[in-house]
């Protein structure tokens, strides 16, 4: 059993020491372009809104984090909502679980977590995913995301998802 929490700040090596770990085990996000050395830099170098753990047996098992949209992405996340609105949007990201732990719920737990809180504040959830980590698109379609595009970088492609109605 699992239980999901606020992540404290003194929790960060063993957050960043799981996606790493996350990383080793799916090759995403690639680890060419993004070296294992640099994912911390790069996960808690985000605009964080609040940033969430999933723990069981005592540790860290799955992460996810709500936070500032990424400014690139915001116009295709616009054009593609169902309606247009003057709601924020909110991004949700981050998300990953511990291999040991993968095919208990815990990723889709953390993402209704998340998807509730940011419907809570009364924003529009949004999120991107890689082209490749096909498990969390479905994950998405399965909560109510639809993909409205696709933005390449210099790490691959992303697929950008709306969550502007409820499953």
């Amino acid at each position: 059993m699992y239980r999901i929490r606020l992540a404290e700040p003194q929790e960060k090596p063993e957050i960043v020491a799981l996606y790493q770990l996350s990383q080793a085990d799916s090759g995403i996000p690639d680890p060419v372009v993004y070296p294992p050395a640099t994912l911390g830099e790069d996960l808690f170098g985000r605009q964080t809104l609040e940033r969430f753990v999933a723990v069981a047996d005592d540790k860290i098992v799955g992460h996810g984090i709500t936070e500032i949209p990424n400014p690139l992405s915001v116009a295709i996340w616009r054009q593609g909502l169902a309606q247009p609105t003057t709601k924020p949007l909110i991004e949700f990201g981050a998300g990953f679980v511990h291999p040991e732990y993968t095919r208990r719920g815990i990723h889709a737990a953390l993402l209704v977590h998340r998807l509730q809180i940011i419907r809570d504040l009364g924003a529009v959830p949004v999120s991107t995913t890689w082209l490749q980590n096909v498990h969390v698109q479905k994950n998405f379609l399965a909560h109510g995301g639809r993909e409205v595009g696709r933005q390449e970088i210099k790490a691959g492609t992303l697929c950008l998802f709306v969550f502007d109605s409820q499953p």
